[in-house]
């Protein structure tokens, strides 16, 4: 504004100097002058008085935004026992179904009844942690762990309540990203697990693609970042604004978006952030930055192999994704391996010659007889040749194969240390 002001000071004084130096107001009139201030000056309060309108408007949508929320989390506090009481009268109603149903499979009741006690737990656990979040009672505890546990607790906590969905998980680690560090790796673990529980629950047969990038370390200070994308339809804009606001949902009788409430919240007490990006259509993407530390600054080398003569190999990888088969890639790469990917289809539609290659990784269910009887072959010449077969977590092959051909399972989501 002060910059304006001068210039049009600026522009006064030169019409005023042209018209003294014509000696006379003929050619430069002072009144088309104080019309072009006035004009000006009009045009800048017009401007500024939008602009405080605008303004005034954002805060009156934040603190909307604040009250609305403030309302929703007070509706969660004041329902609260009543719920929980309500989730656990309906736990015990369907448990008394179970036991007095036709099902004679006594695993099968097991089953079951193992299905609505996490489903009770789940729900008690988001509302215990959201109490002691309101309650300011969460302490971060910033201990040495090794990130590939974590990631291996949050993709056995899915396998086992999304078993058998058509999800494909992948984890791409870049290779910079150190194996041990120091952080809070329990929160981390549920800031994860909240992230990905919310992104299944909303597919069935797509991809989420977890990344995890290092980014601007300094001395023993990192910046790690998290990226779990889906390919999923998409969250509406509307819906996007409000969608780590928790709120209680009477007619489905169930809590919505507790789960991101904890996410965030844990993400910001952890001194990180969380946000969310959304097109309909093309899915959703939810962005983890978190500070930590490293554990040793100076060893740089992150994983090793017990033997060099374990390096250098030829690697083949047949996977039903081709995305997965490349974050696979990447791993078996880390260890100067040279490595091929391709897709199941390529692989049923054209077998590949394969006698060329040390180590090769297959599709569980790719094992069928001549498959398995032109491997057999191979290994009677190669013995030092390894044959792996890939699994998907969620959805385990229960095949058994003969003869001594597998020498080992690989499980989906992958990490390097599952290698």
């Amino acid at each position: 504004m002060r910059r304006v002001m001068w210039l049009l000071g600026s522009v006064m004084i030169s019409f005023l100097e042209a018209a003294e130096n014509e000696s006379s107001f003929e050619t430069v009139s002072i009144w088309t002058v104080i019309l072009i201030v006035a004009v000006v000056a009009t045009g800048i309060l017009f401007f500024a008085s939008r602009q405080i309108a605008k303004l005034r408007t954002f805060h009156e949508k934040m603190l909307s935004k604040q009250l609305e929320m403030e309302e929703k989390q007070n509706q969660i506090l004041t329902s609260m026992s009543e719920n929980i009481h309500d989730a656990a009268q309906e736990a015990l109603k369907k448990s008394h179904d179970i036991i007095e149903s036709n099902i004679s499979s006594s695993q099968e009741k097991e089953e079951l009844m193992g299905d609505i006690e996490d489903q009770l737990l789940g729900v008690t656990n988001d509302l215990i942690y959201f109490l002691r979040i309101k309650s300011k009672k969460i302490e971060i505890n910033n201990q040495p762990f090794n990130l590939n546990n974590v990631l291996n607790e949050v993709s056995g906590l899915l396998g086992t309540k999304h078993a058998g969905k058509e999800v494909e998980l992948i984890f791409d680690v870049n290779n910079n990203v150190p194996r041990h560090m120091i952080g809070d790796s329990l929160h981390v673990g549920r800031v994860l697990s909240n992230l990905l529980e919310y992104m299944f629950s909303r597919l069935t047969d797509e991809e989420v693609k977890l990344e995890v990038s290092m980014f601007n370390h300094t001395e023993d200070n990192i910046d790690l970042q998290f990226r779990l994308r889906d390919t999923g339809t998409g969250i509406p804009k509307e819906e996007v604004e409000s969608l780590f606001i928790p709120y209680y949902d009477e007619e489905e009788g169930s809590y919505v978006g507790l789960g991101l409430f904890i996410a965030k919240s844990l993400s910001e007490l952890m001194g990180g952030t969380l946000s969310v990006e959304s097109l309909e259509g093309k899915g959703t993407t939810f962005i983890l930055d978190l500070p930590l530390k490293l554990v040793d600054v100076e060893n740089r080398r992150r994983y090793r192999l017990p033997d060099k003569a374990l390096t250098e190999k030829q690697v083949l990888i047949v996977d039903s994704n081709y995305n997965s088969g490349l974050a696979i890639k990447k791993m078996f790469a880390y260890f100067r391996h040279e490595v091929r990917v391709i897709t199941k289809e390529d692989f049923e539609f054209s077998m590949p010659k394969m006698d060329g290659y040390d180590i090769i990784i297959l599709k569980a269910s790719l094992f069928s007889g001549n498959v398995i009887r032109h491997l057999l072959e191979i290994k009677e010449k190669k013995s030092d040749l390894k044959i792996i077969a890939l699994n998907n977590l969620l959805n385990v092959s229960e095949s058994n194969f003969h003869g001594g051909l597998i020498d080992a399972h690989l499980f989906k989501p992958v990490n390097q240390e599952g290698i």
